[in-house]
């Protein structure tokens, strides 16, 4: 659970719980899913990451850090999918409300391009904030 206090004395967020989600939404298999390439949406918060779970598979990272357990999801998320896949791809859409939210989005992109195809959604609109999935749907396939 995160609480925005809107105090000027209190931190933007305070979380309450864990900061480990895992991905959710489509699984990789060719059995349960009919995509061409499995794609992982990471969002900055859980309400993105359930509206974007629609159409992809989508994990929050609860803030705009990619912590160490973060990353472990994502290997194994695409371990998985390479399995069944000749390739998968990882999304990075933040809220992109600031320029040092821009700047860590392109530190999580440098951070997973070792391990897997990556790139980011620079659209200032975060998932949750869409009216229609269809257009999220269009934001996430490129259309």
């Amino acid at each position: 659970l995160a609480l925005r206090p809107l105090q000027d004395d209190l931190p933007k967020w305070i979380l309450l719980g864990n900061r480990n989600q895992t991905p959710m939404g489509q699984w990789v298999s060719r059995k349960c899913a009919k995509i061409d390439t499995p794609l992982l949406v990471l969002t900055e918060d859980y309400i993105s990451a359930l509206r974007c779970s629609r159409f992809s598979c989508a994990m929050p990272l609860m803030g705009v850090n990619l912590s160490d357990w973060h990353l472990n999801q994502v290997i194994q998320w695409r371990t998985a999918a390479l399995k069944e896949y000749e390739e998968c791809l990882v999304m990075v859409w933040l809220d992109n409300d600031s320029q040092l939210v821009v700047k860590q989005a392109k530190a999580i992109r440098k951070r997973l391009d070792p391990f897997v195809n990556c790139g980011i959604i620079f659209i200032k609109k975060e998932p949750k904030h869409f009216r229609n999935d269809s257009e999220i749907r269009e934001v996430i396939n490129g259309t």
